[in-house]
């Protein structure tokens, strides 16, 4: 049984990679503080390219004030 789906990656790596874009388009849509103007530049980023523009929204477009730590 061969478990390779997309150019030769193992099929978990393609389903981790879905599951961090799934997170981030939910961070930039739903979480984000940011304007609407900045939300479609970060999907289009994370859009066209792909494991880079997942790594370039987490080092530079969150922002720690975006998500407030709840004290008990």
């Amino acid at each position: 049984m061969n478990l390779e789906l997309v150019a030769g990656l193992p099929l978990i790596a393609v389903l981790v990679i879905v599951a961090i874009w799934l997170w981030i388009f939910y961070d930039i849509l739903f979480v984000s503080t940011i304007s609407s103007s900045q939300k479609v530049f970060w999907i289009l980023i994370v859009l066209i390219f792909n494991i880079v523009g997942l790594i370039f929204y987490l080092l530079l477009g969150r922002k720690e004030s975006d998500y407030e730590i709840v004290k008990r």
